[in-house]
């Protein structure tokens, strides 16, 4: 049977590597910007800062939704990665 994948499974390893390390940095770095928000929150008061909560609550929202799109994606490619592991033990 002929060998015939259309992927290099090395760039793809890559690309799950530096994809999942990418996932890492920004939850880390948007765990620190919620906590450094937590701060800032308790002494700010007035119409300012209820609409900055309101803008900076939707952009959570979205980086959220990113995130776990994120998530998934990386799920699939794990997958797929196993799946073209298991087809070249099966038909070298």
């Amino acid at each position: 049977m002929s060998r015939d994948l259309d992927i290099d499974e090395q760039e793809l390893a890559k690309f799950i590597d530096v994809f999942s390390q990418f996932q890492d940095r920004i939850k880390d770095k948007f765990q620190s910007v919620e906590s450094s928000w937590e701060k800032c929150n308790e002494s700010w008061h007035g119409s300012s800062k209820d609409q900055f909560t309101k803008e900076f609550l939707e952009t959570r929202r979205t980086i959220q939704e990113s995130l776990d799109a994120g998530e998934d994606a990386l799920t699939w490619l794990r997958r797929f990665d196993e799946v073209l592991k298991e087809f070249e033990r099966q038909y070298r």
